[in-house]
């Protein structure tokens, strides 16, 4: 049963796009099933090594992967409970255990995804006059205002390539908590022109009925504003909003190929921006189906 209430929150913060809530700090039920579950996993596993039960191994494999490895933050929370058991510790930051178990076809890591980027596996990052506009699946209709504008010139268009198991949302409700990048990977988009302040990938729905827009957020905002599909500029303050963040420590991924990281910009961990427009990057695979005209 723990298992099945770990897999059941899971399934809420990415199939159904809920979300990260309390800065990613886990319900206390939901903690209290990890760290149940997570201990007997882990105590199996230390005797299994000294042992070599081979059964008992891969039990006691799967449970750590069905909840330890989740994400960072159930994997943060275990640390946490466990810091003084070097052992358990160990384990838990086992970087081949972790990727040899993520990549099982029969797991979590296999249900749990964003559906958002499994169908449009990227984001489009469009700079003009220094301001920054984030977008996913076609050409917004602002870019096709500004195909005769004097400002087309200042036009940058970079590609990010995504996953949807590869984020994480991190809810933020403005009216009761300020969005904090403190223990968090969000996703970079660039640097305000103004302030020099980072600006972070951002998501909302302005209602239940409403497609998810996006759009940028600095550290410490309790609102964002955002573009809708037709180029309108939404400047009420909309205050419910996720911030997109790297799912699993950098340090747990495997190494990318060094070709990849040439060219690219303003990197978060493992993904990062390729210039498309108007030189499109060498690199850029163009394997995203829809329309890339300007």
């Amino acid at each position: 049963m723990e298992l099945c209430r770990i897999v059941e929150d899971a399934l809420s913060t990415y199939r159904r796009a809920n979300g990260l809530v309390d800065n990613g700090k886990l319900r206390e039920s939901v903690h209290r099933d990890l760290i149940s579950l997570a201990g007997m996993a882990l105590r199996s596993k230390i005797i299994t090594i000294m042992g070599e039960v081979d059964i008992a191994k891969a039990r006691a494999n799967f449970f750590i992967a069905q909840s330890v490895f989740v994400d960072r933050y159930h994997k943060r929370e275990v640390l946490l409970h466990f810091c003084e058991n070097t052992m358990y510790t160990e384990i838990v930051c086992d970087r081949h255990l972790f990727q040899m178990q993520r990549s099982r076809e029969d797991g979590i890591h296999d249900i749990t995804y964003i559906p958002q980027f499994m169908n449009v596996p990227c984001l489009r990052r469009f700079r003009i006059d220094g301001k920054y506009y984030i977008t996913v699946e076609r050409v917004p209709e602002l870019m096709r205002r500004l195909r005769s504008a004097d400002s087309i010139e200042d036009l940058v268009v970079d590609t990010m390539l995504l996953n949807g198991r590869t984020v994480t949302f991190l809810h933020v409700d403005g009216k009761s908590r300020l969005f904090d990048c403190t223990g968090h990977f969000p996703i970079l988009v660039g640097y305000d022109t103004a302030s020099g302040q980072p600006l972070y990938v951002a998501v909302l729905r302005a209602n239940p009925d409403a497609p998810w827009y996006f759009t940028t957020v600095e550290d410490g905002a309790s609102s964002v504003t955002y573009t809708d599909e037709v180029g309108e500029v939404h400047h009420h303050v909309v205050q419910d909003f996720f911030v997109l963040a790297l799912r699993y420590d950098p340090v747990d991924l495997p190494s990318i190929d060094s070709y990849y990281r040439r060219g690219a910009k303003d990197p978060t961990g493992p993904v990062y921006w390729l210039e498309f427009f108007p030189q499109k990057d060498e690199r850029y695979k163009g394997s995203v189906e829809y329309d890339d005209s300007y």
